[in-house]
Order: C-alpha cells, then structure tokens, then sequence
C-alpha cells in the first residue's frame, strides 16, 4: 500500500478551514456553464472565470510553505512562454496591417490573461497542499472535480446541438471536457491502482471511474476515446500483463460495450468512424476512404504550409483568421497550434513543459509518493488528446492539467536517487533532474 511519510525536514501543514473552503469550491469549477456562460467581443466566459474571482482569494489568504519544489523547476519554462507571448501578441499590429484597429491585439491578449491566470491558480494551489492531510483532502476534491465534470457531461447538451447552445448552457468544447475527464481518470485511477489513499477513496475512484469513462464514451469526442486507449496502452507497457491491469482493461470492455448497446449517439459515431462509407446514406458527400480521422491530417497538412509565414514569433497568440492564412477554427492539434501562433521558440517551449514534467515525475520524490505512474499517464492521455485539438488555452482543462500535477509540484526537491543514493545534478538550469535508477 502506499502511504505518506514526511521526514522532520519537511512541511506537514494543518488542514485548515481555509484549505477546506478552497477544496470545496475547486470542484465547482468543472460545472456546465448551466446557462450562465457568456458571449462577449473577446470570447466566451465560462462559469469557471467567475467562480475563479472567489477561488484564488481564498487560496491566497490560505498557508503557504516556502522551500525549493519540484514545481519550481517548471515556473522558468512557464515565464518564458508568457514573455515570448507577449512579444508576439504586442507586435500583432507591427506586423499585420491592422493600422489603428486593435481589437485582434485585445483579443490575443485577454486569451493570453486567461490562460496565465489559470496557469497561476493551479500553482498556488500546488503551494498550499504539502503534508499528509492536505493531499488526501486535495485527492478527495480532485476525485470530486472528475464526478462533477462526468455527470456535468452527461447531463448538459451534446455536439448535437449548435455551438451558441453549448457555449450558454454546456461546456464550450465537448472534445476539451472528454479529454480532460481522461486525463483526470487516468491520474486518479493509476494512483488508486498504485494502493494511493485509503480503502473508500480507492472505492470512490472505481465508481467514479465508471461514471467519467460512461460520459466520455457518450460524448462522441474520438479525440477523448483515443486519449483513453493510449493510456490503456501505457499501463500494458509499463506494468505488463497482471491482474490489476486486466482488471482495468476488461473494466474498459465492459464499458465500451454496454454505451455501444446502450447509447445510439455513440454507436453511430463509432459505426460512421470505422465504416464512414455508411455516411452516405445520411446525405454526406465526404469522400473518405478507410477510417475516418476527421480529416485531421489533411487539415495539420493544410495548417503546416503557413508557417513559413511567420516561424519565429508565429501570428500571435490566438490570432487567427483575419490577416492571417490561419483557419479560424484551428488546427486541431495544439503543438502544431502553439508551432503556428508562437512560432519555433514557443512551441519547443511547450515540448520542454511537457519533458519537464515527465522527468519531475520519474524523480526520487515521485517514486516515493507513488507519482511516476499516475503522472506518465495522465501526461499521455493529455499529448494523445492534444493531438486532436486546441484544448489548453484556459478554462478548466488548462486548470485540471495543473491540478493533476499539483502533488507532484509540491513535492520538496530531493538529492536522492530512487536507490537513495546521493547524485548530482548535470545540468543546473531549467533541465536539471535527479538520475533515476529503479531495480527491476
């Protein structure tokens, strides 16, 4: 079973009321917008931007232990984005002939404020969670978090209906809050498997579990069910074929086949998506041969010709149409998006966030705290969804992904490798990482 141990030289702050008023509310953040989602000319505010005015006061006014975490490691890569994409935003008009006209630039730069500011209250609710009470409680929350966006998605309107729908009275992107849900579940259920917390959160993991993979079978979000299969993958390749893995993956197939039975929607999206010849008879004159991807490829194909166009700062953040050859809607894929809209310095930015936080998880400290594993898979299932579509531009994904690597980022930096042994550092800026040896 795992447990927690906190040697004398590390925090084990109180679970205070504060902390507890901050738990609270972090699951309210992951609600449909529930009619209360707003259009406006600089996009569309979800409940979450409102509820978030409360949440980070409270997490604020709430303890903080100051030494050297994991996370901050990852806060260099995070300010260099932020710098870099403010350059690009701040030159949109020096660049584009949008003369005195500045509401693109008003635009990119309320996307670019909403996505740091989610970035920032996932980090500072990363610093006020070390010790034994305050993770479990902030598992529990989290756990919560997943119960309300799996119901949430079942309960709110589908892509059937029109986006303003969605947007008012839904999540603003069915695709974002399927792949979020995966990501979540893929960190809370390896971590259950891994013997994490205590008898009835495991319990409470399984039967949430099935509610959240239930929702994202229904949502008819592929870019989600990929995402859940390469986690299956991941735990068949790092932990082989055992019970707790068959466990998991016969858990899968049951639930795969009842929505199949049970769920129109979701059979028909996955009959149109391995025989998409049988579109035809719904009146489409796609032509499409073999499997139907959506037309991603050819669309990452299409997206990929501009980027000569500006491959250093790219378009800015956010900024597409207009002046731009951009597609509006996007490229479906959020590297290829950051590629374009920041150019090569953001993107390979973003690739080292994400190996950042991968090697903070194959650290001495992860593998104490039983991290590495739940950490790899949820990185997984958030790259393979990504792959799909721009989902990390704010919002409550943006703020789950932080979340989900919270415990991680608390974590204090240690010396130690996984044998305990005492090594160095070979690099000593953003890259620097421990040298994990494991015994097999």
């Amino acid at each position: 079973m795992a447990t927690l141990i906190v040697n004398k030289d590390e925090t084990n702050l109180s679970l205070t009321w504060m902390a507890r008023g901050w738990m609270l509310l972090m699951p309210l953040l992951a609600l449909p917008n529930s009619g209360l989602g707003r259009t406006t000319p600089v996009g569309v505010f979800d409940i979450s931007d409102y509820l978030l005015v409360i949440w980070i006061p409270l997490l604020l006014l709430d303890r903080k232990w100051r030494f050297t975490t994991l996370g901050d490691r990852l806060a260099p890569w995070m300010m260099a984005f932020f710098v870099w994409a403010v350059i690009g935003v701040a030159s949109i008009n020096a660049r584009y002939d949008y003369g005195s006209d500045y509401h693109t630039m008003l635009f990119s730069t309320v996307k670019l404020a909403k996505f740091m500011v989610y970035v920032l209250a996932g980090s500072l609710a990363a610093s006020r969670i070390p010790g034994v009470e305050r993770i479990k409680a902030f598992h529990w929350s989290l756990l919560a978090a997943a119960l309300v966006q799996g119901v949430g998605m079942m309960l709110s309107p589908n892509k059937n209906n029109s986006d303003e729908i969605l947007e008012l009275y839904g999540y603003k992107s069915v695709n974002g809050a399927a792949v979020t849900e995966v990501v979540l579940l893929a960190y809370l259920v390896l971590l259950a498997a891994e013997g994490f917390g205590s008898a009835y959160w495991r319990k409470a993991v399984s039967a949430i579990g099935i509610i959240g993979m239930v929702a994202v079978f229904t949502s008819q979000s592929r870019g989600a069910w990929v995402a859940a299969i390469c986690v299956l993958l991941y735990i068949v390749a790092v932990r082989g074929i055992h019970k707790r893995t068959m466990m998991i993956a016969v858990a899968a197939v049951v639930l795969v086949s009842a929505s199949y039975l049970m769920a129109p929607e979701f059979r028909d999206k996955v009959d149109f998506t391995l025989h998409p010849e049988l579109r035809m008879e719904t009146g489409e004159t796609r032509d499409i041969h073999g499997v139907d991807q959506g037309g991603r490829i050819d669309t990452w194909m299409t997206e990929l010709k501009v980027y000569a166009d500006a491959p250093i700062v790219g378009t800015g953040f956010y900024h597409r149409g207009g002046l731009t050859s951009l597609w509006l809607t996007g490229s479906h894929n959020f590297f290829l998006q950051m590629l374009l809209e920041t150019g090569i310095v953001g993107f390979v930015i973003w690739v080292g966030i994400f190996v950042r936080i991968w090697a903070d998880s194959d650290s001495f400290q992860g593998h104490r705290y039983h991290m590495t594993v739940p950490m790899h898979g949820a990185i997984v299932a958030a790259v393979s969804g990504l792959m799909g579509g721009e989902y990390f531009y704010g919002g409550f994904p943006m703020l789950a992904m932080v979340l989900v690597y919270a415990t991680t980022s608390s974590l204090r930096v240690s010396n130690l490798s996984v044998r305990g042994e005492r090594v160095r550092r070979p690099i000593r800026f953003m890259l620097r990482t421990e040298r994990v040896r494991i015994n097999r």
